[in-house]
């Protein structure tokens, strides 16, 4: 049986004590596979000897989804090593929000910018936003700011 997983970190408490969940993408009923706390390479040799444990082949396993975390990429290829590797959509977005907002903070020092745009930029582009938020969004679209350009692309890619 051939398996796509998501690996997904999320914190147990405030204190960050880490659990690893793998889903089969494939699932519709029961899509958890494994559970561990942390959130590590060890997480994922961890599933793979649950995985092997119950009759399962690391070689099956053909897409895995994380977020950019340099250490489930480096054990996921010594893991997995025929899986192909996808970050999920939300921190691909959340990276571009951060460059988008750098480059907002950049450009704010050298030009002004309109009022309430950093909360409206920084929000999805169907809302839901203030008056302020509204104009500012239609005075950055008529001006020539870099602000503006980055935006476009953020909203583009989401």
């Amino acid at each position: 049986m051939e398996m796509d997983l998501s690996a997904l970190k999320t914190t147990s408490k405030r204190g960050h004590n880490y659990v690893t969940v793998f889903i089969d993408m494939d699932r519709n009923d029961k899509p958890v596979v494994f559970a561990t706390p942390g959130k590590g390479k060890e997480t994922v040799k961890d599933f793979r000897a649950f995985l092997e444990e119950h009759g399962g082949q690391a070689s099956n396993v053909l897409e895995v989804v994380f977020d950019m975390s340099p250490a489930f990429l480096s054990a996921t290829k010594e893991e997995f090593p025929k899986a192909n590797v996808t970050v999920d959509w939300f921190h691909v977005v959340q990276l571009f929000t951060q460059a988008l907002d750098d480059v907002r903070k950049a450009e704010r020092k050298l030009k002004s910018h309109p009022k309430s745009l950093r909360w409206a930029v920084l929000k999805k582009a169907d809302g839901p936003f203030t008056e302020k938020q509204i104009e500012a969004l239609v005075e950055l679209e008529a001006s020539d700011l870099k602000t503006g350009v980055a935006w476009k692309i953020k909203e583009k890619l989401r």
